[in-house]
């Protein structure tokens, strides 16, 4: 979710009837502000080697986050995803179950490159096909 997220053009907040100030710029209230996500966990200033999938960065490498703070897949507060716990229950089984039973490698004219390159950003991210092969396990 970090490297792809699902919203990477980020969502709209709204800043405070008083406004606000961020490092040396002032925001005026009552703005519609926008940070994309995609660029926010692709910044080195928050993460080390942040276009690496490398996910012991948040159990035994905790020296690659910078900023921890910045990665809140879900959102936060008011504006939080309603489907946060439903989604993570529901990806736990479908994975478990697809990990369990079938061995998967990539199909012979797919490439992780022409996976990755086929994403568009229509406010949700949208993917190109990814060609797979499942094998039964035995």
């Amino acid at each position: 979710m970090r490297l792809h997220p699902p919203v990477p053009s980020g969502v709209q907040r709204m800043t405070p009837p008083e406004g606000l100030r961020v490092g040396d710029t002032f925001i005026p209230g009552n703005a519609i502000v926008q940070i994309p996500y995609h660029t926010i966990f692709g910044d080195e200033r928050n993460f080390e080697q942040p276009d690496a999938y490398i996910p012991e960065r948040w159990t035994t490498r905790k020296e690659l986050v910078h900023n921890a703070f910045v990665f809140v897949p879900f959102s936060v507060g008011r504006y939080s995803c309603i489907g946060k716990q439903l989604g993570l229950m529901e990806i736990r089984y479908v994975v478990a179950q697809v990990v369990r039973r079938y061995n998967m490698e990539l199909a012979l004219e797919q490439t992780p490159k022409m996976f990755l390159d086929s994403k568009k950003d229509t406010f949700t991210l949208a993917l190109g096909p990814l060609y797979l092969v499942f094998t039964p396990r035995k």
